[in-house]
């Protein structure tokens, strides 16, 4: 059976075939485009939260050198507590991030302690003095046993801090033995640090990219411990807005507490997080995102493994605008087949 095509048939064939073989080359051109579009776009969060991570892991490291230097201060092996005190008083108010600051004993006993807030306001420490020891906490044992001369644990909040301030206190303890002293006659340097040292990392580089980068409007940043705990979180929006990282220990709505009970990671795989970047489902939003995870690097002398740094965003933010040129691609090609 002939067809008989007519002429205007026979060149409307020709031509729509000749759309369906270059919409087909543009497209695989195109495919690929999308797939270097999507490494450079990786390439660009992984860039950007290694260099968040290098910055955090300066400042726990002036954090530790910082107690360090202060251990060797010779009025800490004196007897004369009360000028001891006055010195954690004037570290506390000249550093500002110091919540609170001791000289143990061999017992986990405070010595001597800061008095006083940031601002220089008094606080009432008599009655902790009898009653506050650390010698069942596990990084004081570990510095009596002498498996450690120093180091750093992750945050927490200490009830006996709200007795002085009157409310809720998120620290880290760095701490560090006062060299030469051993035995019974140990003595160790703690300082309470308030997590706004860490937490101000995190606004910083808020500040300098969700602001800069389109891609980032809808960023969420976590800070984790090596078990997938939540240790703070930063929300893209809430930066625009001027709001600032947000401490764990506070009662965030929607904002999951760990991790791993969200699925994205065993805590195993969490201990040995390598960097790289992830699509997954946002713990948050339940939409597909792009994860991009990077250790700190470990602290010589911590008696815990490190933190990691996530960034979540999403999917239609990272390719937001190379979406839509792909939408107009296939729409004018099809358009063109039919008209």
């Amino acid at each position: 059976m002939k067809f008989n095509l007519s002429l205007t048939h026979k060149i409307t064939g020709f031509t729509v075939g000749i759309v369906v073989i270059c919409g087909g080359i543009n497209g695989f051109q195109f495919e690929n485009m999308v797939d270097s579009v999507v490494m450079n776009a990786k390439t660009a969060m992984l860039t950007d939260l290694l260099s968040a991570s290098d910055s955090l892991f300066v400042q726990m490291h002036d954090q530790m050198v910082q107690t360090q230097t202060f251990a060797q201060s010779p009025e800490l092996k004196g007897n004369d507590y009360s000028e001891v005190s006055r010195l954690f008083d004037q570290e506390v108010m000249t550093v500002g991030t110091d919540d609170f600051i001791a000289l143990l004993n061999a017992e986990g006993k405070p010595l001597a302690m800061s008095s006083v807030n940031a601002t220089g306001k008094k606080l009432n420490v008599d009655e902790l003095k009898e009653e506050l020891s650390f010698h069942d906490q596990s990084w004081f044992s570990n510095l009596v046993k002498g498996k450690v001369q120093g180091g750093t644990v992750d945050p927490s909040y200490q009830p006996w801090l709200e007795t002085l301030y009157g409310e809720a206190r998120y620290v880290t303890p760095f701490y560090q033995v006062v060299p030469g002293t051993q035995g019974a006659g140990l003595r160790v340097l703690v300082r309470f640090a308030n997590f706004k040292w860490a937490e101000s990392e995190l606004n910083s580089f808020s500040e300098s990219i969700v602001k800069r980068k389109n891609i980032y409007r809808h960023l969420q940043l976590y800070l984790v411990d090596s078990n997938g705990t939540v240790m703070s979180f930063l929300d893209g929006n809430m930066a625009k807005e001027g709001a600032s990282a947000v401490a764990m220990h506070e009662d965030v709505k929607a904002v999951p507490k760990s991790l791993v009970t969200e699925g994205w990671k065993t805590a195993k795989e969490f201990e040995q997080i390598k960097a790289g970047v992830d699509l997954v489902k946002s713990p948050v939003t339940h939409q597909e995102a792009y994860v991009t995870s990077v250790p700190l690097k470990n602290l010589s002398g911590a008696d815990e493994k490190g933190w990691s740094m996530m960034m979540i965003v999403s999917k239609d933010d990272a390719l937001g605008r190379f979406k839509v040129a792909f939408y107009w691609f296939y729409g004018v090609l099809f358009a063109s087949i039919f008209i």
